[in-house]
C-alpha cells in the first residue's frame, strides 16, 4: 500500500521539520504533497529552501492561486479538496507545526490493515512552541473516549490515517469552518470502523493557532484522567 501526507502551509519554517519527518519514516512508500495556501505565501515559501539548513529539496509541491485557510479553516479545506486529487491507498494530514516519529505511518497501516478499519489514528506528545516536550495527551486526542472535561470527543487533525475509497466519501465535511476538526470526527466515528495505533507518533506544538489549548490544560487533563482511570488507559497500548 502506498501512503501519502497531504501538507498545507503557509511557508513557515517549521514546515521543514514535518516534511523531514515524512522523509524519516519507516514505512518507506510514504510520499508528501506540500499545498502552498495562496500566492501571497508563493515568496517566502521559496526562500525558505533556499536558506534551510541542511538544505532541502521540495517534493510534490502545489500552489494555490487564493488562500483558503483564513476565516477559520486552517488547513482544512485543503484536506477537502486534495482528498479526492491524490491515488495513493493511504491518505494522511499533518499541520505545518506538528510533526511525525518515525514510525507513524508504518503502525497506523499495521493497524487499519490487521483489523481491517476504514481509519485509525495515533496518540499523540505535547510540545511547547520552543520545542520542549511537555507530556503525553493521555487527556483530549482519544478517539472513543471523551475529552476529560467531559464536553466532547477529539481526534488530533494530524492524527489520521484515512483509506482513500473510505476518505473521499467524507473528505467535503472538512469544509465547515472553525471547528471543523470536531464536526468532522462527530460525523464519521459511528459510521465506520476505526480504532487508534496506541502509540504516541504524533508530536503537536502549542501555539499553532491563537486557539490553542495551554499546557496547563493537559497537564490538569492528564492528572484528572490518571484518577479516572487509575493509571490504566484503554487507549495504550504499547508495552
Amino acid at each position: 500500500m502506498k501512503a501519502v501526507v497531504i501538507i498545507p502551509t503557509t511557508g513557515d519554517k517549521k514546515v521543514l521539520q514535518a516534511i523531514k519527518s515524512v522523509e524519516n519514516q519507516t514505512y518507506k512508500d510514504t510520499s508528501y504533497l506540500l499545498v502552498v495556501d495562496g500566492n501571497k505565501f508563493k515568496p517566502r515559501f521559496d526562500d525558505l529552501f533556499v536558506n534551510s539548513e541542511p538544505y532541502v529539496t521540495p517534493k510534490d509541491v502545489v500552489y494555490l492561486k487564493q488562500n483558503t485557510g483564513g476565516g477559520g479553516f486552517y488547513g482544512h479545506r485543503v484536506y477537502a479538496g486534495f482528498s479526492h486529487l491524490v491515488n495513493e491507498d493511504i491518505v494522511l494530514f499533518l499541520y505545518q507545526d506538528n510533526w511525525f516519529e518515525p514510525e507513524h505511518v508504518e503502525n497506523l497501516i499495521k493497524t487499519i490493515q490487521d483489523q481491517n478499519l476504514a481509519w485509525a489514528f495515533s496518540l499523540r506528545n505535547i510540545y511547547d512552541k520552543d520545542d520542549n516536550f511537555l507530556c503525553r495527551d493521555d487527556c483530549e486526542n482519544l478517539g472513543k473516549y471523551p475529552v476529560w472535561n467531559g464536553m466532547h470527543y477529539h481526534v488530533d487533525t494530524s492524527a489520521y490515517a484515512f483509506r482513500r475509497d473510505f476518505l473521499i466519501r467524507v473528505a467535503s465535511v472538512w469544509h465547515s469552518g472553525y471547528a471543523g476538526d470536531r464536526r468532522f470526527f462527530n460525523s464519521i466515528k459511528d459510521i465506520a470502523p476505526f480504532d487508534t495505533s496506541g502509540v504516541y507518533t504524533l508530536n503537536y506544538r502549542l501555539d499553532g493557532n491563537a486557539t490553542s489549548a495551554s499546557p496547563e490544560f493537559f497537564i490538569h487533563g492528564n492528572k484528572m484522567n490518571h484518577q479516572k482511570y487509575e493509571g490504566k488507559f484503554p487507549w495504550k497500548k504499547e508495552t
